[in-house]
């Protein structure tokens, strides 16, 4: 398969597109995958360059260019996790799920912990 551009791929029988929103669910399963992410933050928007497009929780996917993407993904922790290594196994994990499932290089991912979740006890 040939690339075309970041989200367009040639195959033998047509192109293939893979949308953004697309791309940013698989972000937000990776990460939740990591343990000590408690869950994604907010909404962020999703968009090409200065482009608005569709909004999705705790993450912004940013294009590079015509063949590379950066991430920004925000969480909200587990009191007592270890905020840098949670923080480098969510960049870890995630490049290798975008890398691996569609393709595309990941240049750069920022990991924004905006909250930290503690159990109410009764």
């Amino acid at each position: 398969m040939e690339k075309k551009n970041l989200d367009q791929f040639i195959a033998e029988s047509g192109n293939v597109n893979v949308a953004q929103n697309v791309i940013a669910a698989m972000v937000e399963k990776a990460t939740l995958e990591v343990p000590g992410v408690h869950s994604m933050t907010l909404e962020r928007s999703v968009g090409f360059l200065n482009k608005s497009a569709k909004k999705v929780s705790g993450v912004k996917v940013m294009f590079e260019g015509k063949t590379e993407l950066s991430l920004e993904i925000s969480v909200v922790l587990d009191y007592g996790s270890n905020v840098i290594s949670v923080s480098t196994a969510v960049q870890e994990k995630v490049k290798d799920a975008i890398e691996n499932m569609i393709g595309i290089k990941v240049k750069n991912i920022d990991v924004l912990v905006e909250e930290i979740y503690v159990e109410e006890t009764e």
